[in-house]
């Protein structure tokens, strides 16, 4: 028998009350629905060991697996099925036969041929399921409820009255008195089962006023929405920056204030606008500082690597030989400034005035500014110039 594939019947089907039969049962009979889908037949021919094996039915004595094949045959037989109208009410059974021939070892099942129309010429009013993900259903509450809702798949809606939902699952009557107990032992399994093939499934039980009582659940509701589409994933970009880099951004990320080094899009902004010279020397003022508040936006590390360009001082010399001048080399040096001894008072001082002149400068050009961003960049700017003694 097929595993992965689709069980496909017409609605009317789902009328049948199963709630007597087992979990392997009912994998049983919607197996024989998928075999006989579309083959115009009535018959399935199925060879025993391999029943046994397809559906796990233990290795025991001949006389008690008889037994049990006799009870599939009474419980199969007695599906009742009803057909209603306003002029009709027709009842019968689904299966016509049931013969298990012991010595060939074979199975032979057949459908009333009345509803032969229930399994061939499907093309609208159907149910159709994954038989894989029904047999992944670890509940027989789920197994029986599953086709009822997979009927209302294009709506992803259904409510069930609280009589109707007791009698198809088949659960004790005395549940309907004590609510607490089918919630335990129903309601409970169904919430944890289901969701596994109807995404994101709520049952929420309907109240109502009934007589002089105070309100009592007289249905569920049961919703679901669309399984979430896996997109393929976009190509992965890749960033190459040299060891002593990764070496300073390892250091730096461990400090929750500089978690934003962490983020590679900011590292691809500063690959792209800064030589790794400022880049390296940014991300050691930034460990070697007193950073007080965690950095959000690039804004802050930019400014830190344009206030070390503005600071660069660039050597160059031209060595040349007077008497074999043949080539010319530019050769770069940069020199970090010496930093400059005060003490505390005169530091603070000097941060004071510094806030001050880019306070009065913002008001001239009419910018807003950020006050602590503005401490923290000027903070920078004098530790790199000032040593506090």
């Amino acid at each position: 028998m097929k595993k992965n594939d689709i069980v496909k019947y017409n609605n009317d089907l789902n009328k049948l009350n199963m709630s007597t039969l087992k979990d392997k049962e009912l994998e049983l009979f919607y197996a024989i629905c998928l075999e006989l889908k579309e083959k115009g037949t009535d018959i399935i021919t199925i060879d025993i060991t391999e029943f046994r094996k397809e559906f796990n039915i233990p290795q025991v004595n001949k006389k008690r697996f008889n037994e049990y094949l006799e009870n599939v045959q009474d419980k199969f037989l007695s599906l009742k099925y009803t057909l209603k109208t306003e002029k009709r009410i027709k009842k019968g059974t689904f299966f016509y036969d049931f013969d298990a021939d012991l010595t060939t070892n074979k199975m032979i099942i057949r459908v009333n041929p009345e509803y032969s129309y229930i399994l061939n010429g499907i093309v609208e009013y159907y149910t159709q399921f994954s038989f894989a993900e029904f047999q992944s259903l670890k509940s027989k509450y789920s197994r029986i409820l599953m086709p009822k809702l997979a009927q209302w798949n294009s709506v992803k809606k259904l409510e069930i009255k609280k009589e109707e939902l007791f009698d198809l699952l088949g659960v004790p009557q005395s549940y309907l008195k004590d609510i607490s107990n089918f919630n335990k032992k129903v309601l409970k399994v169904l919430k944890e089962d289901l969701p596994n093939v109807f995404n994101n499934l709520k049952i929420k039980p309907i109240k109502n006023k009934i007589g002089n009582s105070k309100n009592q659940i007289t249905s569920y509701l049961f919703t679901w929405s669309n399984k979430t589409e896996i997109k393929e994933a976009e190509e992965v970009k890749t960033l190459e920056i040299s060891k002593k880099i990764k070496t300073l951004l390892d250091e730096a990320v461990k400090n929750p204030k500089l978690e934003l080094l962490e983020k590679p899009s900011t590292i691809e902004y500063l690959l792209k606008h800064y030589e790794e010279n400022i880049i390296i020397l940014g991300i050691r003022q930034l460990l070697n500082s007193n950073v007080k508040t965690k950095i959000k936006t690039r804004k802050y590390i930019t400014a830190v690597l344009d206030n070390i360009k503005e600071q660069e001082n660039i050597k160059i010399t031209v060595k040349e030989d007077k008497k074999n001048i043949e080539t010319k080399k530019e050769i770069e040096e940069f020199k970090e400034k010496e930093k400059i001894e005060i003490t505390a008072d005169e530091y603070n001082k000097l941060l004071d005035e510094e806030i001050q002149n880019y306070i009065q400068e913002a008001k001239k050009l009419n910018q807003n500014i950020n006050l602590e961003i503005t401490k923290m960049s000027l903070r920078l700017k004098l530790n790199s110039k000032y040593k506090i003694i």
